[in-house]
């Protein structure tokens, strides 16, 4: 699941830490970021929060239906303090990005020139690589108004870039819009390519977009460690700097190729626990806790899952932060699973 951050409220200042190496990084909604019980800015597709890079997240085995995952949607103002990584400048990457002076979290989203933003937008067009379920749209995910330039409307249409795209057999409750989020399936065993792209929504025209925020939650996996987990790749050159909870949930690692191998860095976010349909956000700007009595499926257990709970929703989202003007940026959103014998998943 993905959604934009909109222009948040400063909060107390963090001291940033240096970009994650492939180790893991200590403790995840589509449309244009965190937290506990009270509002937490964990890394949200938001301007103004990337389902499913997409957006998407695992379901315990008992579950046949997938769980929603990266999510995204705008963010008012959450209050917990992330860890503010290093900047990789836009462009062909270098092979030693130099890491910013302590910078406040929030001086990031304090100064948002695009008012990218879900609310108030709708679902445009629901036909992601022609996998439907709305099969009389074009090819895309569009998402709009979530933006005004030049007082044109500008919306966002989320396309595949590459590859082939596959969608579970009982997807459509998972794609599209939840709330003010972007919801994207994924197929288990798969690996979405999306490009998300600025357009004019009355002439189709590429528009180009300043300082915003997407943020992605909901990157977490089934409790069998064969069946499917989540992985979000991005190329260092597709965005400035990311933030994740202090502590997270995910394992954050720098690599030596671009996602498809090419020359070039990338970073990729990995799920390592184990995530339940009861523990998915609908409010990126209002990420909490999920307690075992919260959850149906955990309280019905009999003690079975208590050791998965309490979930905290911020510690399994990722924001991104973009400074200068683009009108697209890609995304890898990947569901590995060992299991041949499920193929039920969405992001």
């Amino acid at each position: 699941m993905f959604s934009p951050t909109p222009k948040p409220t400063p909060n107390p200042t963090p001291s940033p830490s240096a970009r994650p190496t492939a180790d893991p990084v200590p403790a995840p909604t589509v449309a244009p970021g965190a937290p506990t019980a009270d509002p937490v800015p964990a890394p949200t597709v938001a301007p103004g929060a990337p389902t499913a890079a997409p957006i998407i997240s695992p379901t315990p085995a008992p579950t046949v239906h997938p769980t929603k995952t990266p999510t995204f949607a705008p963010i008012p103002s959450p209050t917990p303090a992330p860890t503010v990584r290093p900047t990789t400048t836009l462009g062909p990457p270098t092979s030693a990005p130099t890491t910013e002076a302590p910078t406040a979290y929030w001086d990031y989203c304090a100064d948002t020139d695009s008012g990218f933003d879900f609310d108030g937008a709708s679902l445009l067009a629901n036909n992601l690589g022609g996998a439907g379920p709305d099969f009389g749209d074009a090819e895309e995910l569009r998402i709009g108004p979530v933006a005004t330039v030049n007082g044109r409307d500008v919306d966002v249409a989320i396309t595949v870039a590459s590859g082939d795209y596959a969608v579970a057999s009982d997807y459509a409750d998972y794609q599209g819009m939840l709330g003010n989020m972007g919801v994207v399936n994924v197929h288990d065993g798969t690996t979405a390519h999306l490009r998300f792209s600025f357009v004019d929504a009355i002439t189709n025209a590429a528009v180009e977009l300043e300082k915003f925020y997407l943020i992605f939650v909901d990157i977490d996996e089934n409790k069998k460690e064969n069946r499917h987990s989540e992985r979000l790749c991005v190329d260092d050159g597709e965005y400035a700097t990311y933030v994740v909870n202090e502590p997270t949930t995910l394992v954050v690692a720098d690599g030596a190729t671009t996602c498809d191998g090419g020359a070039g860095g990338s970073t990729t976010f990995s799920s390592s626990a184990a995530g339940f349909e009861c523990d998915n956000p609908d409010d990126p700007a209002n990420l909490g806790t999920v307690t075992c009595a919260d959850c149906d499926q955990c309280a019905e257990s009999g003690g079975a899952l208590d050791e998965y709970f309490p979930v905290e929703q911020s510690e399994r989202a990722v924001l991104f932060v973009f400074r200068d003007r683009r009108s697209s940026f890609e995304m890898h959103y990947e569901i590995p699973c060992d299991d041949p014998g499920r193929k039920q998943t969405s992001i």
